[in-house]
């Protein structure tokens, strides 16, 4: 049986394009506490403490993409 594949290539020009599906309203509204709740009733976090004092940024070098380069390469 063959395997569909459901992943989808775009150029960047046409993401630019799709419409947004985020409810930003509703995630500017969201409170601190409200969220904090959200994630200690979400089953998959349970138990998931990071501990963050040993967190270290990295940044890379900047990317040479340019808008015909596949999104993937570029992520």
């Amino acid at each position: 049986m063959k395997k569909k594949e459901y992943i989808k290539h775009y150029m960047l020009e046409a993401l630019k394009t799709l419409p947004s599906k985020t409810d930003w309203t509703k995630v500017d509204a969201l409170t601190d506490e409200r969220l904090e709740k959200l994630i200690a009733d979400d089953p998959e976090e349970h138990d998931l403490k990071p501990d963050w004092t040993q967190a270290k940024l990295v940044l890379g070098k900047p990317s040479q993409a340019n808008d015909s380069t596949p999104l993937k390469r570029r992520i």
